[in-house]
């Protein structure tokens, strides 16, 4: 009676265990495991697992071989940080050339325009390209002249002798003839457009956040 007794309990104690072990590896083969990195043997001596996160803040995956894997972005991963530039996750790193990043303080992101499938009407630019000027000069050196003139000619009826006049025929029927031309001339007339070399700004309005990068 005393051996049934210790049997039912081992047999109650491994029971539990083996259901235990059974919803954990069911748990784990749902869980689509991308951008796994593995760790190696002195790691996992490191890692104090919890339920579902490590101290390193990355869901951690076990086979049935107790190897462990986690779940976490892609080394070159880069996204946009809106915390201090002191508070920087551990294995991130602030864009700015050092590191292996490339140097995206004060610059905006352009999607790449591959030579091996651009868009069309759309210039290429390779990946890691830079380009642009945060200032644009506009210069305008022409200029505008004119000069008019007007002439007038005509004929008028006069009774009246005198310079450049025809003699009239000594009656007074007013027919004598008198011509005459007149010239106006107007002085010229210049305007000039002058432009700067000023530098004007062409940036919209923004907000500034750090760029980071995986690194590890």
């Amino acid at each position: 009676m005393k051996y049934l007794h210790i049997f039912l309990i081992v047999l109650v104690v491994f029971t539990i265990e083996y259901i235990r072990k059974y919803m954990e590896r069911k748990t784990i083969n749902k869980i689509e495991t991308i951008n796994k990195e593995n760790y190696s043997n002195e790691t996992k001596k490191k890692l104090k697992a919890t339920e579902s996160t490590t101290e390193y803040n990355k869901m951690v995956l076990s086979n049935s071989n107790g190897d462990l894997s986690s779940i976490g972005c892609p080394k070159g991963v880069i996204w946009l940080w809106s915390g201090s530039i002191d508070t920087i996750p551990d294995g991130w790193a602030l864009c700015n050339g050092d590191n292996g990043t490339p140097d995206l303080r004060g610059r905006f992101v352009l999607g790449v325009n591959p030579n091996t499938k651009p868009v069309p009407g759309l210039s290429v630019r390779e990946v890691n390209a830079k380009g642009g000027s945060e200032t644009h000069n506009h210069k305008y050196f022409d200029t505008v002249w004119s000069e008019n003139s007007g002439f007038k000619s005509g004929e008028i009826n006069s009774p009246f002798d005198g310079t450049d006049a025809r003699i009239g025929s000594g009656d007074t029927d007013y027919d004598n003839t008198f011509r005459g031309n007149w010239r106006y001339t107007g002085p010229g007339l210049e305007q000039e457009l002058k432009g700067t070399d000023d530098q004007g700004k062409i940036m919209p309005p923004y907000w500034t956040l750090a760029y980071i990068m995986k690194i590890v």
